[in-house]
């Protein structure tokens, strides 16, 4: 199949490597990357930035009008109201694909060996059929519906960001006590109910301003007016455009 990934920055770099048996063609205007040999793609992975504030969709829009594919499949974050919004500016097939990469280094450490595919059953088939043998054959690919395949990014970074805000608290608390923060987290972690992930401390910024979790989770909370949520970006002191003040 022919596969083209719109977008060559950290997403589309990784992408690029997993997907490199099928050999995809690259295309970033602004890095000035352009492998394109065909006019029309089967599959175009759209590896694009979304950004601060309500995750702004212009960007998706202008490459799905610049390439021409039968299939859209979008590793961009995006809250769910805005998928039905570009099916219907488009007219285009959409697949959503979230993306758990990350730079930190519990991420990059992270063996995601699993594939979510939102979109119609059809067409999540012909994705999976493009790059099955990519992978090797304990990946799992896993088909539902654009929104959940959306909500679940934006449920993943809220939780990450509650969790080392926890950790962060009883740094905090371990202070009080004058005991050591270190001892206190291999205990906690000793439970297997738990793992060590977003369980470090960096002292220096308990606040934190996380790119993916300063973006995401106001974004979330604001589209579903969840109070919880916006507490959680409050006590970080993240705005609605996802930096910390």
């Amino acid at each position: 199949m022919r596969t083209l990934i719109v977008g060559y920055g950290y997403i589309g770099k990784h992408l690029a490597n997993e997907l490199a048996r099928v050999k995809p063609d690259i295309y970033d205007k602004y890095l000035k990357v352009d492998t394109r040999q065909h006019e029309q793609y089967d599959i175009a992975w759209l590896c694009l930035p979304t950004p601060y504030d309500t995750c702004e969709i212009d960007e998706l829009l202008h490459a799905m009008k610049d390439q021409e594919a039968a299939i859209y499949v979008i590793k961009s974050t995006i809250l769910p109201h805005r998928i039905e919004e570009l099916r219907k500016l488009t007219s285009k097939r959409i697949v959503i694909c979230p993306e758990f990469y990350g730079k930190s280094k519990d991420s990059i450490d992270f063996k995601q060996d699993y594939t979510i595919l939102g979109g119609d059953k059809a067409d999540c088939e012909k994705v999976i059929d493009s790059i099955q043998f990519c992978y090797n054959g304990n990946h799992r690919f896993i088909t539902t519906s654009p929104t959940l395949a959306s909500l679940v990014k934006y449920m993943s970074n809220s939780f990450l960001l509650l969790k080392q805000t926890f950790c962060n608290e009883f740094y905090q608390i371990a202070q009080i006590f004058g005991v050591s923060y270190h001892e206190l987290r291999e205990l906690f972690i000793l439970d297997q109910r738990f793992t060590g992930v977003r369980t470090q401390v960096d002292k220096s910024t308990l606040h934190l301003n996380h790119h993916c979790l300063s973006k995401d989770v106001p974004a979330i909370a604001k589209e579903a007016d969840n109070d919880f949520l916006q507490f959680l970006c409050s006590y970080h002191h993240i705005t609605k455009k996802g930096d910390a003040e």
